[in-house]
């Protein structure tokens, strides 16, 4: 499952959690996300604080204790998405109402 991570860093450790992740490596994500999450992407507002992840995971409870790793520093919300293929083939299986 698809999960998409969006935060707004608090402007009081905004220097503190940039300077920290400035000095993350791709080990050091792959050792935060642990096991069972994965990472697809991630990408950054520096001006506004914001950022969105994608991350693919069937554990949701993996999913939060990443997160929570954060939440000294952001505010975070987790929503489950789907990408376009499962869209369409969900698409596909409703009834198109009549139209007038």
């Amino acid at each position: 499952m698809l999960y998409m991570i969006t935060w707004t860093l608090y402007p009081e450790t905004f220097d503190e959690a940039l300077q920290y992740f400035s000095q993350m490596t791709i080990e050091d994500d792959r050792e935060q996300l642990g096991d069972s999450v994965t990472l697809v992407g991630r990408w950054n507002d520096l001006v506004s604080r914001t950022g969105v992840a994608i991350l693919e995971s069937d554990d949701l409870s993996a999913v939060n204790a990443f997160c929570l790793q954060w939440q000294n520093v952001c505010d975070l919300t987790i929503t489950p998405v789907m990408g376009d293929e499962e869209v369409r083939a969900l698409g596909r299986t409703r009834a198109m109402p009549p139209s007038d």
